[in-house]
């Protein structure tokens, strides 16, 4: 998809070749858990696995054709939540424990001296100006809330503007930038889904509901909004946090190809970074965790090795 350039072609062959195995390795794991019934909810995350695979061989064979790479990268987008639903499948039928305790502990530890117990959500729920009893608490929340869900807007919102740019042929470095942000888009993703796995953390508004003494109501829709997350909520998806990590490479990303929708993704990420933590939704340590993610993302992408690859377009 990105040109020439040995090294973005191998980045980009890996995406394929994560998202590829992504829903058979699923698949595999529930047969080898004794889970043979569950592997029907994975299905359609094998079947977009495959598809992805099809569909670059197809691009490959067809170089010139902007049409098949364009449905490439539809698809490669849609693994976001596809992926995403199996890795809950996975997690829901191995029954591994969560690890909320340990992440609350870390916190505490090492944060203890500046919030109560190291959470700052903590510090927000006892604060006689700023708690969600206080209407600037209300306010804060409410901002905060509709911020969150914009999460998923900034990162698919980049890919359209990739996508319409690359579509209309009028920049040549469409393509790579194309590529470049998938790799380090959906690629970070991937390695997000595996680390959800690994260390499966639903967060401190459920794991530690019992040690706030006030309800996160916000002003009109943050119950809702709130209510219509846990209900869809498919995965003890904590640790790192993927709402900061992505939100920042999208950002990052955006800044090198887009610097005017850079600015707004940028201010994004930021508020983001805050509402994740002011909400309840994670504990500190995973924002410190989402910055080796960040990086991964960049250098699946590219972007940490610029010149070496620049140089050989």
């Amino acid at each position: 998809m990105e040109g020439p350039g040995a090294p973005r072609a191998a980045r980009f062959g890996l995406l394929v070749a994560a998202a590829g195995s992504f829903g058979p390795a699923a698949a595999l794991t529930l047969l080898a858990s004794n889970r043979a019934d569950a592997v029907v909810e994975v299905l359609p995350a094998v079947g977009l696995s495959l598809a992805v695979v099809v569909q670059w061989l197809v691009a490959r064979r067809r170089p010139g054709r902007r049409g098949p790479t364009l449905l490439l990268a539809l698809l490669l987008g849609l693994c976001v939540p596809v992926l995403y639903a199996a890795t809950g499948v996975v997690i829901r039928a191995l029954g591994v424990p969560w690890v909320d305790a340990g992440l609350w502990g870390v916190d505490a530890r090492f944060l203890g001296w500046l919030f109560p117990e190291g959470q700052m959500s903590l510090a927000i729920d006892r604060s006689p100006v700023l708690g969600p009893q206080t209407t600037l608490g209300r306010v804060l929340t409410e901002f905060f809330q509709w911020t969150y869900v914009t999460y998923y807007v900034w990162g698919y919102g980049l890919l359209i503007l990739l996508l319409v740019r690359f579509g209309k042929g009028r920049d040549p470095d469409a393509r790579r930038h194309l590529g470049m942000f998938l790799c380090a888009w959906v690629g970070a993703y991937l390695v997000n889904y595996v680390l959800y796995v690994l260390v499966p953390a639903i967060g401190p508004f459920v794991a530690f509901a019992d040690r706030y003494e006030h309800a996160l109501e916000g002003l009109w829709a943050t119950t809702f909004i709130r209510e219509t997350i846990a209900a869809n909520q498919v995965v003890p998806d904590c640790f790192p946090s993927g709402h900061t990590a992505l939100s920042w490479i999208t950002a990052i990303v955006a800044l090198r190809f887009a610097p005017r929708y850079g600015r707004w993704a940028l201010a994004a990420a930021v508020l983001i970074t805050l509402a994740t933590v002011g909400l309840r939704y994670h504990y500190a340590v995973d924002l410190v965790a989402a910055i080796p993610l960040v990086l991964v993302g960049l250098w699946w992408g590219g972007f940490l090795s610029r010149r070496t690859e620049e140089s050989q377009s």
